[in-house]
């Protein structure tokens, strides 16, 4: 089932049409020569440099299932959505609405923003840059990337968002696999010697929060727990989970961020 495309097929558009419709060498190769048999979403190449999109093009534009639960995870945590304009929005078709699905990290996880970059550059037309941001006082430089602004990211802002606030839509469980869990680590994470996990939510409510966890122990058979954190909660997953969390999500991880794990794999062979 591809997610993204039951909203685009069955209220929008459908593809087909719009491709035989609009189709546009200078977007689309013609290759009459691979006829390798691939799952959809792995062979989407760069747009990085390359022109604005038309519109008709841009309406084409889907998530696939392998990178929407990736996205997800990311979501959960640093990822934001960002409206391009909001000028008129009231009175405005979705599709009609573009936006942008942007991530922002210290330059000490450069490594895996610039490994999320290469995921998602299907949707992107800039390489990540270097922002300065003032905390306390004192300035910091982080990277960022963004994409392109595309109405399927507006449709993932509409199911994520109430207005400026991120929320938690109701079918997440269905949305999250292991590796959008490896992301929210990745991501934005505190890894405790002897201890478990923290993982550092704080954009949701206590309500949400619970929701989130229930959907670990179930799902995933994690064992974890709420703790507060000023005024907010974050998830803990406990130590003895960590071993078996990690045989599912060690594929997904990235050589800089092992070290989350390093003395915890070590304490449990």
């Amino acid at each position: 089932m591809l997610i993204m495309n039951n909203y685009f097929n069955n209220i929008f558009y459908t593809t087909y049409n719009y491709y035989n419709k609009y189709n546009n060498n200078k977007y689309y190769i013609i290759n009459n020569n691979i006829k390798d048999l691939v799952i959809y979403g792995t062979n989407l190449e760069s747009n990085v440099n390359k022109p604005n999109f038309t519109k008709d093009i841009m309406n084409m534009m889907n998530i696939p299932n392998n990178l929407l639960y990736i996205i997800v995870g990311i979501l959960l945590m640093d990822g934001q959505i960002n409206y391009s304009s909001k000028k008129n929005l009231d009175n405005k078709n979705i599709i009609d609405i573009n936006c942008k699905f942007k991530l922002k990290l210290s330059m000490k996880n450069k490594e895996y923003l610039i490994y999320v970059y290469k995921l998602l550059e299907h949707y992107c037309i800039s390489m990540p840059k270097l922002k300065k941001d003032m905390m306390r006082g004192k300035e910091y430089l982080k990277l960022e990337f963004y994409t392109r602004s595309l109405p399927c990211f507006t449709l993932l802002r509409k199911h994520f968002y109430k207005g400026r606030m991120k929320i938690v839509p109701n079918d997440l469980y269905d949305l999250l696999n292991y590796e959008s869990l490896a992301h929210m680590i990745m991501c934005n994470s505190s890894f405790i010697k002897n201890k478990g996990i923290y993982l550092n939510m704080t954009s949701f409510t206590l309500k949400e929060m619970i929701f989130i966890m229930n959907i670990f122990i179930i799902k995933f058979n994690l064992n974890c727990t709420l703790h507060k954190l000023n005024n907010n909660y974050i998830i803990y997953i406990k130590f003895k989970s960590i071993k078996l969390l990690y045989n599912n999500i060690k594929n997904y991880i990235t050589p800089s961020m092992k070290y989350k794990f390093y003395y915890k794999l070590k304490l449990l062979k």
